[in-house]
Parts: structure tokens; C-alpha cells; sequence
């Protein structure tokens, strides 16, 4: 089990020495969701998504889905990572759970989840420690059905015009991961450092964008109820300009605040 900064991930490696495949189950900040993750030799380096096919061997329904293939230039090594959204998939299956995934060009690769149930119990139980401290109740994270959506352009809540000048010209740069307390009206109503850039100024100039210019629709509970609830993103700060002529430059070489 990994405490990160911003999520809680189960791995587990299978398989031998010599060709080893890990999996990765990640409490996604969506309520009840998943992210799935499987990486070695045996996986097919995809150049695209790829429909694939989780089949349990207890009876348990069979599930779909469009996995997201990544790929190192050079590697021996790829991945594959979906997303269980709503948590269905993990709640159906059976406490020593033997599956199989299957896709395209041949992937065929059975894995043996022991202990499942309570891997996915102690998994949960981190992500709720997780949230309380950041200052988020469970109660009102179990309310959420329906997480806020941003609205108008996320890509102008923080601009190269915006990039503090003691940090440009200190050629500070970082990436920081924020989150937002939302109100039942999409209204932040605070915005706190998760993963700081390193730099404070830089961290504080995208929170008080953010508290000026994010807008959001908010989020809804079973019955389609506007609730409180949160949200994360992360800013990055950087890619300073060359001292080269502008002539040699490469694309992008400019001081910027961006959002994604």
C-alpha cells in the first residue's frame, strides 16, 4: 500500500523473475472509482486504446473496457491502465479472485487477486484517512454522485501573464497540485497546497487565480441535489525561455502558468 499525495494505490507483482507483470489498483478522487494498471513484458505495446476484457473465473460478470496503453520509447516494458468508475467491477468480485484480461494481439494474461476484498477494504480506509486530512469529511465525500465540473476555460485561470517576476527571473519552476473546497452553488470556497512546486510564491499566486477565476458546476448527490464537495488539478509552472537567439529556440520555451 502507497500513501501518496494525492491518491492511495494497492501493487502487487505476479509472474517470475525473469518476466514479471505488476498490477496497480489506485483510489481514483472520484467517489467509488478505480484505476486499474497492468505493466510488463507480457503486455502488448498498444499505439492506441484498446478494448479489453476482464473475465473472472467465478461467474462474476464479464467487463469492458478501453484501456489506455502507455509505452517508454526503448522499453521492454508497457502499460495498460482503465478506469472502474463506479467501482461495480472490484465489488463483484470474490475475496480469492482468479481472472483473466484479454485485448487484442494475443493479450491473454490470467492473475490470481488473494485477499482481494480486503485488500480493496484497507484500500478505501486510506482514502478516507486520506481526505480527513485534507479536511474533508467521509460524510460529505459519500454524499457526491456526481463530482463538479469546470466551466469556461480551465486554460485562463492561470497565464504566462501571471507568472510572478521575482520567480521569472530566479527561473523558479514546479509542479503543484491544489485542492479546491467547492459549495453546493460551484463557488471555491478554499484552495490549499497538496504536493507544493517547492517554491511558496509560485504555490500561492495559482491559489488565489484559482480563488479568483475557477468556476464550477457542482456537484450533485443520488437524488440530483447540488452538494459541497472538492475538486483537484494540478499547475505547472516553467519551461523558461532560452538565452539562445530566438531564432534557435524550441517551441514552447516561454515562462508560463497552465493548468491541467
Amino acid at each position: 500500500m502507497d500513501f501518496a499525495e494525492t491518491s492511495c494505490r494497492l501493487f502487487r507483482r505476479f509472474g517470475d523473475k525473469a518476466r514479471p507483470v505488476f498490477l496497480r489498483i489506485e483510489r481514483e478522487i472520484a467517489p467509488g472509482s478505480y484505476s486499474w494498471s497492468v505493466v510488463g513484458s507480457e503486455i502488448p505495446a498498444y499505439s492506441s486504446r484498446a478494448k479489453i476484457t476482464i473475465v473472472p473465473a467465478s461467474g462474476a460478470p464479464v467487463w469492458e473496457f478501453d484501456a489506455q496503453p502507455y509505452v517508454k520509447p526503448g522499453a521492454t516494458e508497457a502499460m495498460i491502465q482503465w478506469l472502474d468508475r463506479d467501482g461495480a467491477m472490484a465489488r463483484n468480485f470474490a475475496d480469492n479472485q482468479q481472472l483473466v484480461i484479454r485485448g487484442p494481439r494475443k493479450l491473454d494474461l490470467p492473475l490470481h487477486l488473494a485477499n482481494v476484498k480486503a485488500a480493496l477494504k484497507a484500500l478505501d480506509a486510506c482514502q478516507t484517512d486520506l481526505m480527513e486530512s485534507w479536511g474533508l469529511s467521509a460524510a460529505l465525500v459519500a454524499k457526491i454522485a456526481k463530482p463538479p465540473e469546470a466551466t469556461g476555460n480551465p486554460g485562463r485561470w492561470a497565464t504566462n501573464d501571471d507568472y510572478p517576476s521575482d520567480d521569472r527571473q530566479k527561473r523558479n519552476e514546479g509542479t503543484t497540485t491544489f485542492l479546491l473546497n467547492i459549495s453546493a452553488e460551484g463557488k471555491i470556497t478554499a484552495c490549499r497546497t497538496t504536493k507544493s512546486s517547492g517554491f511558496e510564491s509560485l504555490d500561492k499566486q495559482t491559489c488565489q487565480l484559482l480563488l479568483q477565476r475557477a468556476t464550477f458546476r457542482p456537484a450533485e448527490d443520488a437524488a440530483g441535489k447540488p452538494v459541497e464537495s472538492y475538486f483537484i488539478l494540478t499547475a505547472c509552472g516553467g519551461s523558461f525561455p532560452s538565452r539562445r537567439p530566438k531564432a534557435q529556440r524550441q517551441a514552447g520555451e516561454n515562462a508560463a502558468l497552465s493548468i491541467f
